[in-house]
């Protein structure tokens, strides 16, 4: 009994861990799914599982872009995989040996779904609290969350229910920490200007733009802290490796 007690006690330590790992931006015209280590400390997410309309796989066996599977705190990493459909779903799941796990609320660390609902593992999203039945991000992609690491829900991506089209205010930059290649998504908020100071405050970067939402940079900065500052007068912290 006591043996038991001890492993279930690991199985729930680990499964609280690892509910701070969440997606937080999803490109399906690329394949790039970014995920983020929203926890207190670093976490290895190898071995951690995704599941994409029935298809299996783990994040071992992605493609890296930038970063590593070995997350410090609040560090992403992007990876991809190139056959992400263009209505469909996307659930993390914990560690495991059996196709079964997939239709286990308990194993599943994170989900959402674009372009239509019913796709894949929204029944266990729903089971599980994470998701709301039928609803899905509507709008263009890619798609960034704009929450934290205990949010879950369309909301926080983009649509507030099926039938809404209207944008959250959500800026979000991914991958980051970035090597200077990245994207600044500004929900509803338009961009018309960018501008990217040092820790110290020195400007490295100052553009304009034609009220877009979505903004790629390729940059040449040297390692540290930046700040990203947007027309919309929000500003954000940018890491540099």
């Amino acid at each position: 009994m006591k043996k038991l007690y001890i492993l279930l006690s690991f199985i729930l330590y680990s499964s609280f861990i690892f509910s701070q790992i969440r997606f937080t931006a999803v490109d399906p015209t690329n394949g790039n799914i970014t995920i983020k280590n929203f926890g207190s400390t670093s976490e290895d997410i190898s071995a951690l599982r995704f599941c994409h309309l029935f298809n299996y796989g783990t994040l071992s066996n992605l493609s890296i872009v930038t970063g590593d599977l070995n997350l410090a705190q609040n560090e992403e990493v992007t990876l991809s995989r190139p056959t992400l459909a263009s209505s469909s779903d996307l659930g993390l799941f914990v560690a495991g040996s059996s196709s079964a796990d997939f239709g286990d609320s308990s194993k599943m660390l994170d989900f959402l779904q674009w372009g239509s609902s019913g796709n894949g593992r929204e029944s266990v999203a729903v089971s599980k609290g994470i998701w709301g039945a039928s609803q899905f991000i509507s709008t263009s992609a890619p798609y960034v969350f704009g929450g934290n690491g205990t949010d879950h829900g369309v909301t926080f991506w983009s649509t507030l229910s099926s039938n809404s089209l209207e944008l959250k205010n959500i800026t979000a930059i991914y991958p980051n920490p970035s090597n200077g290649v990245f994207s600044i998504a500004s929900g509803s908020l338009p961009i018309s200007n960018i501008k990217v100071y040092t820790i110290s405050g020195k400007l490295v970067f100052d553009n304009y733009y034609n009220n877009t939402n979505l903004v790629n940079l390729n940059l040449d900065l040297k390692s540290g802290v930046y700040f990203v500052e947007l027309s919309s007068n929000t500003i954000k912290k940018l890491v540099i490796y």
